[in-house]
Protein backbone atom coordinates (compact mmCIF):
# COMPACT_ATOMS: atom_id res chain seq x y z
CA UNK A 1 0.00 0.00 0.00
CA UNK A 2 1.49 3.41 -0.85
CA UNK A 3 0.11 6.14 0.86
CA UNK A 4 0.03 9.64 -0.01
CA UNK A 5 3.16 11.09 1.64
CA UNK A 6 5.00 8.01 0.20
CA UNK A 7 3.51 8.98 -3.11
CA UNK A 8 4.56 12.46 -3.00
CA UNK A 9 8.24 11.15 -2.20
CA UNK A 10 8.07 8.85 -4.96
CA UNK A 11 6.60 11.42 -7.71
CA UNK A 12 9.87 13.90 -6.33
CA UNK A 13 12.20 11.17 -7.25
CA UNK A 14 10.87 10.10 -10.39
CA UNK A 15 10.44 13.77 -11.64
CA UNK A 16 14.72 14.42 -10.46
CA UNK A 17 15.51 11.34 -12.48
CA UNK A 18 14.74 12.65 -15.52
CA UNK A 19 16.89 15.72 -16.78
CA UNK A 20 14.12 16.74 -18.67
CA UNK A 21 11.25 16.85 -16.39
CA UNK A 22 13.17 19.97 -14.49
CA UNK A 23 10.64 22.31 -15.57
CA UNK A 24 7.36 20.50 -14.98
CA UNK A 25 5.40 20.86 -11.99
CA UNK A 26 4.14 17.69 -10.50
CA UNK A 27 1.65 17.74 -8.70
CA UNK A 28 0.12 14.54 -5.79
CA UNK A 29 -3.40 15.04 -4.02
CA UNK A 30 -4.66 12.80 -1.76
CA UNK A 31 -7.87 12.43 -3.26
CA UNK A 32 -9.82 12.80 -6.76
CA UNK A 33 -12.31 15.59 -5.06
CA UNK A 34 -8.96 17.29 -4.18
CA UNK A 35 -6.87 17.02 -7.67
CA UNK A 36 -10.03 18.57 -9.72
CA UNK A 37 -12.68 20.43 -7.22
CA UNK A 38 -14.55 22.33 -9.79
CA UNK A 39 -15.56 19.07 -11.36
CA UNK A 40 -19.34 18.24 -10.69
CA UNK A 41 -20.05 15.43 -7.67
CA UNK A 42 -21.92 13.03 -11.37
CA UNK A 43 -18.35 13.14 -12.61
CA UNK A 44 -15.83 12.14 -9.99
CA UNK A 45 -18.96 9.33 -9.59
CA UNK A 46 -18.36 8.37 -13.03
CA UNK A 47 -15.36 8.35 -13.65
CA UNK A 48 -11.69 7.44 -11.82
CA UNK A 49 -8.79 9.56 -12.60
CA UNK A 50 -5.55 8.34 -11.63
CA UNK A 51 -3.34 11.41 -12.99
CA UNK A 52 -3.40 13.81 -15.88
CA UNK A 53 -1.67 16.08 -17.88
CA UNK A 54 -1.76 19.84 -17.97
CA UNK A 55 0.06 20.71 -21.39
CA UNK A 56 -1.22 24.54 -21.20
CA UNK A 57 0.90 24.43 -18.30
CA UNK A 58 3.16 22.13 -18.44
CA UNK A 59 1.20 20.22 -15.21
CA UNK A 60 1.19 16.37 -14.20
CA UNK A 61 -1.70 16.00 -11.25
CA UNK A 62 -1.20 12.49 -9.46
CA UNK A 63 -4.30 10.72 -7.38
CA UNK A 64 -2.98 9.10 -4.68
CA UNK A 65 -5.91 7.60 -3.78
CA UNK A 66 -6.40 5.39 -6.92
CA UNK A 67 -2.19 4.48 -7.01
CA UNK A 68 -2.39 2.20 -4.59
CA UNK A 69 0.29 0.17 -5.48
CA UNK A 70 3.98 0.89 -7.02
CA UNK A 71 3.01 -1.38 -10.27
CA UNK A 72 -0.17 1.34 -10.15
CA UNK A 73 1.98 4.80 -9.80
CA UNK A 74 4.36 3.78 -12.72
CA UNK A 75 1.86 3.07 -14.74
CA UNK A 76 0.14 6.20 -14.18
CA UNK A 77 3.61 8.06 -14.93
CA UNK A 78 4.33 6.72 -18.03
CA UNK A 79 1.04 7.74 -19.14
CA UNK A 80 1.26 10.96 -18.02
CA UNK A 81 4.24 11.73 -18.79
CA UNK A 82 5.83 9.13 -21.47
CA UNK A 83 2.64 9.52 -22.95
CA UNK A 84 0.81 12.96 -22.88
CA UNK A 85 4.01 15.12 -21.99
CA UNK A 86 6.03 13.36 -24.37
CA UNK A 87 3.78 13.72 -27.15
CA UNK A 88 4.09 17.15 -26.91
CA UNK A 89 8.06 17.11 -27.30
CA UNK A 90 7.44 16.16 -31.25
CA UNK A 91 7.58 18.65 -34.22
CA UNK A 92 3.61 19.76 -34.61
CA UNK A 93 4.27 18.24 -37.85
CA UNK A 94 5.18 14.93 -36.73
CA UNK A 95 2.30 14.95 -33.55
CA UNK A 96 -0.08 15.63 -36.14
CA UNK A 97 0.96 12.65 -38.29
CA UNK A 98 1.40 10.40 -35.49
CA UNK A 99 -1.96 10.90 -34.53
CA UNK A 100 -3.37 10.92 -38.04
CA UNK A 101 -1.58 7.46 -38.31
CA UNK A 102 -3.18 6.13 -35.38
CA UNK A 103 -6.73 7.19 -36.82
CA UNK A 104 -6.05 5.65 -39.89
CA UNK A 105 -4.51 2.06 -38.58
CA UNK A 106 -5.89 -0.74 -39.68
CA UNK A 107 -8.52 -2.35 -37.81
CA UNK A 108 -6.89 -5.69 -38.62
CA UNK A 109 -3.45 -4.16 -37.46
CA UNK A 110 -2.77 -4.29 -33.42
CA UNK A 111 -2.62 -0.42 -33.13
CA UNK A 112 -6.15 -0.30 -35.11
CA UNK A 113 -7.23 -2.90 -32.74
CA UNK A 114 -5.59 -1.16 -29.52
CA UNK A 115 -7.74 1.58 -30.52
CA UNK A 116 -10.96 0.02 -31.44
CA UNK A 117 -11.02 -1.83 -27.68
CA UNK A 118 -10.11 1.65 -25.93
CA UNK A 119 -12.99 3.17 -27.70
CA UNK A 120 -15.58 0.50 -26.55
CA UNK A 121 -13.77 0.47 -23.04
CA UNK A 122 -11.69 3.12 -21.23
CA UNK A 123 -12.54 5.94 -23.75
CA UNK A 124 -15.95 5.35 -24.94
CA UNK A 125 -16.53 9.42 -24.37
CA UNK A 126 -13.70 9.42 -27.31
CA UNK A 127 -15.56 7.66 -29.85
CA UNK A 128 -16.19 10.70 -32.22
CA UNK A 129 -12.92 12.82 -31.31
CA UNK A 130 -10.56 10.60 -33.16
CA UNK A 131 -7.47 12.68 -32.44
CA UNK A 132 -8.37 12.78 -28.48
CA UNK A 133 -8.75 8.82 -28.78
CA UNK A 134 -5.64 8.68 -31.06
CA UNK A 135 -3.79 10.90 -28.18
CA UNK A 136 -4.92 8.03 -25.33
CA UNK A 137 -3.70 5.01 -27.67
CA UNK A 138 -0.26 6.46 -27.45
CA UNK A 139 -0.49 7.34 -23.53
CA UNK A 140 -1.81 3.78 -22.77
CA UNK A 141 0.89 2.26 -25.00
CA UNK A 142 3.25 4.30 -22.92
CA UNK A 143 2.03 2.09 -19.97
CA UNK A 144 3.94 -0.76 -21.66
CA UNK A 145 6.75 0.87 -21.74
CA UNK A 146 9.33 -1.43 -19.63
CA UNK A 147 12.82 -0.84 -21.57
CA UNK A 148 15.31 1.01 -19.58
CA UNK A 149 16.77 4.08 -20.27
CA UNK A 150 19.23 3.81 -23.32
CA UNK A 151 21.47 6.63 -25.21
CA UNK A 152 19.13 8.95 -26.84
CA UNK A 153 18.21 8.61 -30.75
CA UNK A 154 16.43 10.44 -33.28
CA UNK A 155 12.95 10.14 -33.38
CA UNK A 156 12.06 7.48 -35.82
CA UNK A 157 9.24 8.35 -38.25
CA UNK A 158 5.84 8.61 -37.00
CA UNK A 159 4.58 8.07 -40.51
CA UNK A 160 6.46 4.03 -40.32
CA UNK A 161 4.07 3.61 -37.11
CA UNK A 162 2.76 -0.24 -38.33
CA UNK A 163 2.76 -2.18 -35.08
CA UNK A 164 3.08 -2.12 -31.58
CA UNK A 165 6.65 -2.40 -31.58
CA UNK A 166 7.07 0.36 -33.61
CA UNK A 167 4.61 2.49 -31.22
CA UNK A 168 6.63 1.50 -28.56
CA UNK A 169 10.06 2.09 -30.55
CA UNK A 170 9.15 6.13 -30.99
CA UNK A 171 7.76 6.35 -27.27
CA UNK A 172 11.22 4.75 -25.92
CA UNK A 173 12.89 7.13 -28.01
CA UNK A 174 11.28 10.06 -26.48
CA UNK A 175 11.66 8.74 -23.08
CA UNK A 176 15.10 8.55 -23.47
CA UNK A 177 15.36 11.86 -24.62
CA UNK A 178 13.07 13.52 -21.79
CA UNK A 179 15.92 11.62 -19.61
CA UNK A 180 19.10 13.45 -20.81
CA UNK A 181 16.97 16.68 -21.51
CA UNK A 182 17.43 16.98 -24.98
CA UNK A 183 13.71 17.17 -25.99
CA UNK A 184 11.85 19.84 -25.03
CA UNK A 185 8.32 21.02 -24.96
CA UNK A 186 7.70 22.11 -29.00
CA UNK A 187 3.76 22.16 -28.63
CA UNK A 188 2.12 25.21 -26.19
CA UNK A 189 -1.67 25.31 -26.39
CA UNK A 190 -3.50 28.23 -25.55
CA UNK A 191 -5.52 25.86 -22.96
CA UNK A 192 -5.28 22.13 -22.01
CA UNK A 193 -7.81 21.45 -24.92
CA UNK A 194 -6.80 23.51 -27.41
CA UNK A 195 -3.99 21.01 -29.44
CA UNK A 196 -7.04 19.16 -30.89
CA UNK A 197 -9.42 21.95 -31.96
CA UNK A 198 -8.08 22.38 -35.26
CA UNK A 199 -8.28 18.51 -35.54
CA UNK A 200 -11.09 17.51 -33.56
CA UNK A 201 -13.40 17.55 -37.05
CA UNK A 202 -10.80 16.61 -39.58
CA UNK A 203 -11.80 13.48 -41.78
CA UNK A 204 -9.67 11.18 -42.52
CA UNK A 205 -8.36 11.94 -45.72
CA UNK A 206 -6.98 15.25 -45.29
CA UNK A 207 -3.46 16.08 -43.72
CA UNK A 208 -2.86 18.52 -40.96
CA UNK A 209 -3.02 21.56 -40.90
CA UNK A 210 0.28 23.12 -43.31
CA UNK A 211 1.42 26.51 -41.53
CA UNK A 212 1.34 28.27 -45.08
CA UNK A 213 -2.22 27.20 -45.76
CA UNK A 214 -3.75 30.63 -44.54
CA UNK A 215 -7.14 28.84 -45.70
CA UNK A 216 -8.67 26.46 -43.86
CA UNK A 217 -12.30 25.45 -43.59
CA UNK A 218 -14.06 24.31 -40.53
CA UNK A 219 -17.96 23.59 -40.89
CA UNK A 220 -18.50 23.11 -37.71
CA UNK A 221 -17.45 26.29 -36.75
CA UNK A 222 -18.80 28.33 -39.45
CA UNK A 223 -21.82 26.75 -38.88
CA UNK A 224 -22.00 28.00 -35.06
CA UNK A 225 -20.79 31.40 -35.11
CA UNK A 226 -22.00 32.24 -39.12
CA UNK A 227 -18.19 33.90 -40.09
CA UNK A 228 -18.91 35.97 -42.90
CA UNK A 229 -15.45 37.00 -44.06
CA UNK A 230 -14.77 39.05 -46.38
CA UNK A 231 -11.22 37.88 -48.33
CA UNK A 232 -10.40 37.79 -51.62
CA UNK A 233 -6.51 35.93 -51.46
CA UNK A 234 -6.30 32.90 -53.76
CA UNK A 235 -7.11 29.39 -52.42
CA UNK A 236 -4.15 27.11 -51.50
CA UNK A 237 -4.24 24.24 -53.91
CA UNK A 238 -5.98 21.62 -51.96
CA UNK A 239 -8.62 23.59 -50.32
CA UNK A 240 -11.19 22.53 -52.71
CA UNK A 241 -10.27 19.33 -51.40
CA UNK A 242 -10.68 19.26 -47.70
CA UNK A 243 -14.01 21.69 -48.51
CA UNK A 244 -15.29 18.29 -50.34
CA UNK A 245 -13.86 16.46 -47.90
CA UNK A 246 -15.74 18.32 -44.61
CA UNK A 247 -18.94 18.98 -46.52
CA UNK A 248 -18.75 14.87 -47.18
CA UNK A 249 -17.85 14.60 -43.72
CA UNK A 250 -21.04 16.85 -42.73
CA UNK A 251 -23.47 15.46 -45.36
CA UNK A 252 -23.86 19.24 -46.30
CA UNK A 253 -24.81 18.94 -49.67
CA UNK A 254 -25.66 22.54 -50.94
CA UNK A 255 -22.06 22.97 -49.82
CA UNK A 256 -20.79 19.71 -51.75
CA UNK A 257 -22.51 21.25 -54.72
CA UNK A 258 -21.42 24.46 -53.95
CA UNK A 259 -17.83 23.78 -54.72
CA UNK A 260 -18.48 21.29 -57.59
CA UNK A 261 -17.55 24.08 -59.50
CA UNK A 262 -13.97 24.47 -60.67
CA UNK A 263 -14.17 28.51 -60.56
CA UNK A 264 -12.17 29.75 -58.16
CA UNK A 265 -14.33 32.45 -57.57
CA UNK A 266 -17.09 30.16 -56.21
CA UNK A 267 -14.93 29.03 -53.87
CA UNK A 268 -13.94 32.72 -52.63
CA UNK A 269 -17.50 33.18 -52.08
CA UNK A 270 -18.18 30.74 -49.93
CA UNK A 271 -15.84 32.65 -47.12
CA UNK A 272 -18.57 32.61 -44.32
CA UNK A 273 -16.98 28.83 -44.18
CA UNK A 274 -13.32 30.16 -44.14
CA UNK A 275 -11.84 30.73 -40.83
CA UNK A 276 -8.44 31.72 -41.01
CA UNK A 277 -5.41 30.65 -38.72
CA UNK A 278 -3.73 32.30 -36.31
CA UNK A 279 -0.31 32.53 -36.06
CA UNK A 280 -0.60 29.48 -33.57
CA UNK A 281 -2.26 27.42 -36.07
CA UNK A 282 -4.93 26.28 -33.82
CA UNK A 283 -8.60 27.36 -33.63
CA UNK A 284 -10.27 27.96 -30.19
CA UNK A 285 -13.56 26.90 -30.30
CA UNK A 286 -14.03 28.34 -26.89
CA UNK A 287 -13.48 31.69 -27.68
CA UNK A 288 -16.96 31.28 -29.85
CA UNK A 289 -18.82 28.97 -28.18
CA UNK A 290 -18.96 29.49 -24.64
CA UNK A 291 -21.80 26.80 -24.23
CA UNK A 292 -19.02 23.88 -24.98
CA UNK A 293 -17.31 22.81 -21.67
CA UNK A 294 -13.75 22.30 -21.19
CA UNK A 295 -13.57 18.45 -21.15
CA UNK A 296 -10.97 16.62 -18.85
CA UNK A 297 -8.84 13.82 -20.43
CA UNK A 298 -6.55 11.19 -18.37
Amino acid sequence: MVDFERTKSYVKKFKDSHKGLENTDFLVFPTQKEAFPKAPEEWHEDNIVPGAYYPASNLVVIVSEHNTTIKDLNKTLRHEVFGHLAINRLDEADKYDLLETIVEASSDSWVGKYRDYLSMTTYQNLKDKPFMLAEEVFASTAELSFSEIEPYKSIPNPNLIQSKEDLLDLIDSLKNGIHYGVLEQKIFPETNDAQFKALRFQPKTTKAIEKDDVDYVEINLAKSININMERTQSLSSNTKERILAYGSLMEDEALIDAVGSTDKEVLVSLGEYFQELSQSDYVDYEAFNNSQTQEMRR
